[in-house]
């Protein structure tokens, strides 16, 4: 059968009201419909071997990950073009991001309680 990465995070999808981002504990993003067809892969390139966690641009048009190689993947939901930027945050310890609703910056929280801010 079919084996599927764990799942650590979903998300609706801004827009689209049939439609989640899943985060999974792997380099892939998936956007699936509500009917579990998958309508979207998104696959981080580089050095990543696990994406931590996930957000969505309130608009829709972004997806973001960090890895951990402590690099955040923007992904064009529309085009699934990638950009990485490194995001100098202990990735290890990543457990969940958060992106602010108009500017391009992300929070981070982690096991030791610290938020680190990113601002691109």
């Amino acid at each position: 059968g079919l084996l599927a990465p764990a799942a650590h995070g979903i998300v609706a999808l801004p827009g689209a009201p049939s439609d989640f981002v899943v985060f999974t504990k792997s380099a892939s993003v998936y956007i699936v419909t509500t009917g579990g067809a998958v309508r979207r892969t998104f696959t981080a390139t580089g050095a990543c071997k696990e994406l931590l966690a996930g957000a969505v641009t309130p608009n829709g048009r972004y997806i973001m990950a960090v890895s951990s190689s402590s690099t955040v993947h923007y992904f064009d939901a529309d085009t699934g073009a990638e950009q990485t930027v490194e995001a100098k945050v202990p990735g290890a310890e990543i457990l969940g991001m958060a992106v602010h609703p108009k500017l391009n910056i992300a929070a981070f929280f982690s096991r030791d309680r610290h938020i680190p801010i990113w601002t691109a």
